[in-house]
C-alpha cells in the first residue's frame, strides 16, 4: 500500500514540477485601414505591394482629401502608443479629428497630437482612429508611416509587441478635358 502511495504522490510531484504556470496571453497588435474621398462618391483600392510593411493606394487627384479610418487592435493586450509621420508635409497634410474627440481617446498629457504621438490610456485594447489625408502637390511616392505599440510581452514565446505599415499614396495632377 505504501509502494502505491508514493508512486501516485511521485506521479503528482512530477506533473506539478513539469507544468509552466507563466502562461502568456501576448499577441502582435493588428491595425487595419480603409479609404475613401470625404464626400463618399467614390471608393479607393488599397493593395499590398511585394515589399513587406508597405501598402499602396489608388492614384489620387491633388487637391482632394481622402478618409483613411483605421482600426487598432491589441486583442488580449492593451495598446500603449500609436505615432503617425509624413513623408513630406509640402506635398500632402494630415487633418486630424477635433481636440475633444483625441482627448477622449488618448492621454493629453503623455501625447503630442502635432508630431503625430499619441499615447492611450490605461485599459484600452481597441481603438477606431479615422483622419483625413490631403494631396497637396503631385507626387508618386508619399506616404504616411502607421506605428501601433501594445504591453504584450514575449519571453516565453517569439512575437512583437509593435506593428507597423507604410502607406505610399500617389496624387496627379486632375486633367479636365
Amino acid at each position: 500500500m505504501k509502494t502505491h502511495f508514493f508512486i501516485i504522490l511521485s506521479i503528482f510531484t512530477i506533473a506539478f514540477v513539469s507544468c509552466n504556470l507563466d502562461g502568456e496571453s501576448n499577441f502582435t497588435p493588428q491595425m487595419s485601414i480603409w479609404a475613401s474621398h470625404v464626400d463618399k462618391t467614390d471608393t479607393i483600392k488599397i493593395r499590398y505591394t511585394e515589399v513587406g510593411g508597405i501598402i499602396k493606394m489608388d492614384t489620387m487627384n491633388v487637391g482632394d482629401t481622402v478618409l483613411l479610418r483605421l482600426y487598432m487592435n491589441g486583442i488580449t493586450n492593451n495598446l500603449t502608443n500609436f505615432q503617425i509621420a509624413i513623408s513630406d508635409t509640402s506635398v500632402s497634410k494630415i487633418i486630424l479629428p477635433i481636440e475633444s474627440v483625441l482627448d477622449s481617446v488618448f492621454s493629453k498629457s503623455s501625447s503630442n497630437y502635432s508630431t503625430g504621438s499619441f499615447v492611450f490610456p490605461a485599459n484600452k485594447n481597441l481603438s477606431f482612429f479615422p483622419l483625413q489625408y490631403v494631396a497637396k502637390k503631385s507626387t508618386s511616392d508619399a506616404y504616411v508611416q502607421f506605428t501601433l505599440t501594445s504591453d504584450a510581452n514575449f519571453k516565453l514565446s517569439e512575437g512583437t509587441n509593435i506593428t507597423s505599415f507604410k502607406l505610399i499614396i500617389p496624387a496627379k495632377i486632375k486633367v479636365v478635358p
